[in-house]
């Protein structure tokens, strides 16, 4: 089964990443997780519960490139992939801080954060992903 969700600041959680979390298995902790596409990049940090993967961090598009940039979360839990675009996309040239949460059911397996943004080619822009950047429980 195959799942997008946009996540956006109305799914923003009111703890922030940085602080601590008490799951059922013990004390979740902030990892920091930088990615990066030809034209944006995504520095901040993540933790990982036993409901979803919370996201703090900030995308910016450097603007060497028409059009926008997005961030991705994808999570594989036992249940299957889930897959999320953090909203809103960022603009040419300008930048957003997300405060977000990723839900799964089941438990939680692997996950990536990945930054994709259009880069000029021959006259025209293609759309292009950096490398993903694995998410660990």
């Amino acid at each position: 089964m195959f799942r997008l969700a946009t996540i956006g600041r109305t799914a923003a959680v009111a703890a922030t990443v940085g602080a601590l979390a008490l799951t059922a298995t013990g004390t979740a902790h902030a990892v920091g997780a930088n990615a990066s596409s030809a034209d944006a990049r995504f520095t901040g940090s993540y933790y990982v519960t036993n409901e979803k993967v919370k996201v703090y961090g900030t995308l910016k598009d450097f603007g060497a490139h028409r059009g926008q940039s997005q961030a991705f979360v994808a999570i594989q839990s036992s249940e299957g992939p889930y897959n999320y675009y953090l909203d809103p996309a960022v603009n040419n040239g300008k930048s957003h801080t997300y405060n977000v949460a990723a839900p799964y059911g089941g438990v939680f397996i692997s996950g990536t954060i990945t930054v994709c943004s259009w880069v000029n080619s021959r006259g025209g822009s293609v759309w292009k992903c950096g490398t993903p950047v694995g998410i660990y429980k």
